[in-house]
């Protein structure tokens, strides 16, 4: 038989000959007809065509260019200055630019960053931002850290999930920067997953299949 997994399938497929053929179907949509004897590849190549992968999160950068005191002030409706996907949310401490945003400025600019976050196992999860200046995480459209003011760098935690599920959650982190350095980072800590910086693998999501043939 071949395994199918990923963020949002996890499922094993037994073949019982060698004749024929059999489709799978994702989220509404339907594979086109893949032979019993099919190879891993063959099968991964039909379900690729049909699962959107995740790579990151969207990062989008704003050019306020006046004094800002609080994320309130700044308006995340407006056209972006710049666009771009990030790995997860690791911006180190700089008293220059973001390297994430290329030619951008050091001081006066705010970034949202925007994607869906899959988290590994049902259990009681803490996560938090550490920023200069303000931020705040948004889970499934709910804020649950608020480390939002004009401060140094400075690690907020936020409310507790217990019993968080499995799976694909919404997430979004908006950041400002007024003047001076700069930081913004996001951690989590859950089931065996001691307190560390959400690792990119958090932000990616896809399919993988192995073995072939016949059981």
């Amino acid at each position: 038989g071949v395994s199918v997994s990923g963020n949002l399938t996890n499922r094993r497929i037994y073949q019982t000959g060698t004749g024929g053929t059999f489709t799978l179907t994702v989220n509404g949509k339907t594979t086109d007809a893949i032979p019993y004897d099919a190879t891993a590849a063959e099968v991964q190549a039909a379900l690729e065509k049909i699962v959107e992968g995740q790579t990151g999160l969207k990062a989008e950068f704003f050019n306020v260019g006046r004094p800002i005191s609080s994320l309130s002030q700044v308006n995340f409706n407006a056209t972006p200055a710049y666009t771009t996907t990030v790995e997860n949310v690791n911006f180190p401490k700089t008293s220059g630019v973001f390297p994430q945003w290329p030619g951008g400025p050091s001081d006066r600019f705010a970034v949202r960053l925007t994607g869906t976050i899959f988290i590994p196992e049902t259990g009681t999860y803490n996560f938090s931002t550490t920023s200069d200046d303000g931020s705040i995480l948004l889970f499934d459209g709910v804020k649950i850290v608020d480390n939002d003011g004009l401060h140094g760098t400075s690690t907020r935690v936020g409310v507790q999930r217990p019993n968080l599920s499995a799976g694909a959650h919404g997430f979004e982190v908006r950041m400002f920067e007024n003047g001076g350095g700069a930081t913004l980072l996001a951690n989590w800590s859950g089931p065996g997953i001691p307190d560390q910086l959400i690792p990119t693998d958090a932000f990616k999501s896809g399919v993988s299949v192995t073995g072939a043939g016949t059981p």
